[in-house]
């Protein structure tokens, strides 16, 4: 193949375009042998009769060696060919009707069609072609009968002769220009694959970057605050009712540690994969009772009401971890913009042949600026109504792995009214 996947090859298309070049003037030989054939049989010229119509089956041999893969041998007998017929006639005819105008397309066609390993042979051939030619010029050497030519009959000759050579010339012209413009273009693919690819690799290296800091960091300075924790946990350094505090805000902090970490581990794996995630068909009340949960967990760190609506038996086609981390994600940071004794809501509705999820709350919402960088896809931390900390890649997960679904996210949100985010998925 001349290119893959839009990386060009410029030896393997050079050698293409070359064989397909010595096709056409294969079938081009065999025109003007037919043509000429007529012409010398009308005005009676029996010697480039037989010349002409030499050519014919000459090149049908060609041919048929071309098709069974003998290249090299098919284009040296048609190029061999070509060059002895107009020497003969040129010898026959003499010079001065132009005959030997037909050299200059046969050596541009033999510096085009000998690409690759043949290239050596074609500058060969092509200097023996420029040898051949310039002996015919510059001798006098005339075999047969000196054909003598009226003033008429010369200038005939002499203009058919460059009106053929001429439209060889035009049509290797062309072909060259059919060949610099697919080259050109597949340089633009190339070049524009490329830089599709440094976008990806950009993106790739920038998520890295961030996992790297909320290892570094966000990962690392929970997991400091339980230690130190832990540490202040012995008996009679605290009251019960002060120690039970501590070990309920450990529990909280180790939980939303634990979801930034089984986030971050499916998100790495699914960057590390090419293409779309596997695709299966995901049962509602599987991912609802999950939520319940966890639902539970962040009940006990701030009493919020939770109202959960997944009908029966109802499926869709999805991914069920991509799923369970996208509303964890979006629960959890509901959980931490609704204030204590307000509300959330996780609804699923049938809408034609898609299911629309919503996950709603009553809780700060958004300034019209924050909600603007949340629809840009600009990530950004925010404490929540209990001065809860985040790092503001919650949010950027999710939009990641809705996209990888085939959908996208819808953001709506009010300050002082909540906010909720919406996306579908078809049925299962």
């Amino acid at each position: 193949m001349p290119f893959s996947k839009g990386n060009l090859n410029p030896d393997d298309f050079l050698v293409s375009k070359g064989n397909q070049l010595h096709q056409i003037m294969i079938k081009v030989t065999i025109l003007y042998g037919i043509a000429f054939s007529i012409v010398n049989y009308v005005t009676n010229r029996s010697e480039e009769l037989v010349i002409s119509l030499c050519l014919i089956p000459i090149c049908l041999i060609a041919w048929f060696l071309f098709s069974k893969g003998y290249t090299l041998i098919s284009k040296l007998l048609a190029i061999s060919l070509i060059m002895a017929d107009i020497s003969l006639i040129s010898l026959i005819v003499g010079s001065a009707t132009f005959v030997l105008s037909f050299f200059m397309p046969i050596l541009i066609g033999i510096l085009i069609i000998f690409q690759g390993k043949e290239k050596r042979i074609g500058y060969v051939f092509c200097f023996f072609g420029v040898g051949v030619l310039l002996f015919l010029l510059t001798t006098n050497i005339v075999i047969l009968s000196s054909r003598s030519f009226t003033p008429e009959e010369l200038r005939i000759d002499q203009t058919f002769n460059l009106i053929g050579a001429s439209f060889m010339c035009i049509l290797q012209v062309l072909f060259i220009m059919q060949v610099g413009n697919s080259i050109q273009g597949k340089l633009i693919e190339s070049g524009s694959n490329l830089n599709k690819s440094n976008i990806m690799l950009k993106s790739m290296v920038r998520n890295r970057e961030s996992m790297m800091s909320i290892l570094s960091h966000d990962l690392r300075t929970p997991l400091t605050l339980i230690i130190s924790a832990l540490d202040l946990i012995r008996p009679g350094r605290f009251p019960l009712d002060q120690m039970e505090n501590l070990i309920e805000k450990v529990s909280n902090r180790s939980r939303g540690t634990l979801l930034l970490l089984d986030s971050l581990i499916l998100w790495s794996r699914q960057l590390s994969e090419e293409g779309k995630p596997e695709m299966e068909t995901v049962v509602l009340q599987d991912i609802g009772k999950k939520l319940l949960s966890f639902y539970a967990l962040l009940y006990s760190e701030k009493e919020v009401i939770f109202e959960l609506n997944f009908p029966e038996s109802m499926k869709v086609s999805g991914n069920a971890a991509m799923l369970d981390t996208i509303f964890r994600n979006l629960v959890s940071n509901s959980f931490k913009f609704t204030p204590v004794g307000g509300k959330i809501k996780v609804i699923a509705e049938a809408i034609g042949g898609s299911c629309k999820f919503t996950i709603a709350d009553n809780g700060r919402g958004m300034t019209p600026e924050a909600l603007l960088r949340i629809r840009n896809g600009i990530s950004f931390s925010t404490e929540g109504m209990e001065n809860e900390k985040g790092n503001g890649l919650g949010i950027q997960i999710v939009r990641d792995f809705i996209g990888r679904l085939n959908t996208s996210i819808e953001v709506n949100s009010e300050l002082g009214k909540g906010t909720s985010f919406s996306f579908t998925l078809p049925l299962a």
